[in-house]
């Protein structure tokens, strides 16, 4: 009989990477996904998704389909057919507290809970605390009044950043330069989305993350990760749109002390515990600008594997369960790219499955809508520019293939 003493469940929207990593420890490996895709499919004991990809049929729009409630439907599914040992999350249910809290009651999340979750996404109390205990962040407002969002603007000065109070992988983010962009796009954003708008100060330099391991009170950085947003060239529709990022990214001695520092307040304040990151701009004067902290495993988990030779969940469990975090680890030796790349028009899918570099892969033949993603390109190289342009070839290829 299967005591469930193995069995590892992962839900979310990007499970791939987080997949495999459990695979490579020996967890068996059961998988709530929105995508469907063929490789998360392969590499898992069992899986259910959303979206079920078939040649010849539109797999829809994220933006229109997507629900956390369709993924605690699933859960439902699933946790009468098995038994499990805890709960692994991914991207997708940061603000989704009811849907955390039923599936905590059912099968432990490892890591956080959803009450620390809850805290931390709360972006005011968020930006308060970090205000307290002294972390740099751009200066903020959440608010659902346009004329509050008119005078902070005054104050901040443009440009700045207008973006919705929830999300994730950068949708909703504008960039607006003069008043009369702010009150066309705060009213947008405030018409489809329904929540608070974050008005924020436009720091310029590098979007970047933190990767690091927490086991309350304590904390080591495991990455930082150059981010790549809004490529036109990959065709993402999104100005600040999620493309993946490079890892390792090498800041100056001062501005990893910085980045410590940031860890230790941010895991000491919200009492973190496991796997979790830290999105953050670098200005051009060096310093880390906190924009927000992601209490699960991150999208740059696969890369942050390959470039330092370590299993991300091995460590997640042992920082959890034990409260131990391993303090030995490598100097990086390569880097490592991903690149998600999405559809330049309305597309059939190609034939990806045997092409060993690419993550996320989709059904042959089934149609993938403009602005939607198609795969994730993993690609390693001995310098930055090496890793990213092995990359940009194979997405190159993959366009030249669907656009002729």
């Amino acid at each position: 009989m299967n005591t469930g003493s193995n069995n590892l469940l992962i839900i979310g929207i990007d499970n791939s990477s987080l997949a495999y990593s459990a695979k490579k420890v020996g967890y068996d490996t059961f998988t709530i996904d929105y995508f469907g895709d063929l490789d998360v499919r392969r590499i898992s004991d069992d899986f259910i998704s959303v979206i079920e990809q078939k040649p010849g049929v539109s797999s829809g729009r994220f933006e229109e389909n997507y629900s956390p409630k369709a993924l605690l439907q699933l859960f439902e599914v699933f946790r009468h057919q098995h038994k499990f040992m805890g709960t692994l999350l991914s991207s997708g249910l940061d603000d989704s507290f009811n849907v955390l809290y039923k599936i905590n009651e059912e099968c432990k999340i490892i890591g956080n809970s959803p009450e620390t979750i809850r805290t931390i996404r709360d972006k005011k109390k968020f930006f308060q605390k970090l205000e307290k205990v002294g972390v740099s962040q751009p200066e903020t407002l959440i608010t659902s009044s346009l004329d509050l969002a008119i005078k902070k603007a005054k104050d901040i000065g443009y440009p700045l950043i207008l973006k919705p109070s929830e999300g994730f992988a950068g949708t909703g983010i504008r960039k607006v330069h003069d008043q009369q962009q702010l009150v066309k796009e705060f009213r947008n954003l405030s018409l489809h989305r329904n929540k608070e708008i974050v008005v924020q100060e436009y720091i310029k330099g590098t979007p970047a993350s933190i990767s690091f391991m927490a086991a309350y009170p304590k904390s080591k950085i495991i990455a930082l990760n150059e981010q790549l947003l809004g490529l036109k060239k990959v065709y993402q529709p999104e100005p600040f749109g999620y493309c993946g990022n490079i890892t390792p990214y090498l800041p100056n001695r001062h501005t990893m002390k910085r980045c410590k520092k940031i860890v230790e307040k941010i895991t000491y304040s919200f009492q973190l515990m496991g796997s979790n990151g830290v999105d953050l701009v670098i200005s051009e004067d060096d310093i880390p600008y906190v924009i927000e902290v992601n209490p699960r495993f991150q999208g740059s988990l696969g890369c942050i594997e390959r470039v330092y030779g370590i299993n991300l969940v091995k460590l997640h469990l042992e920082a959890c369960k034990n409260k131990k975090i391993e303090k030995n680890q490598c100097h990086p030796s390569l880097f490592s790219t991903r690149l998600i790349i999405y559809a330049p028009k309305r597309i059939t899918a190609p034939d990806l499955v045997s092409k060993p570099s690419l993550r996320d892969v989709p059904c042959p033949g089934s149609i993938i809508e403009e602005g939607e993603p198609i795969c994730s390109i993993i690609s390693d190289g001995l310098t930055r520019d090496e890793s990213l342009k092995r990359a940009q070839e194979t997405a190159r290829s993959i366009f030249n293939h669907v656009l002729n």
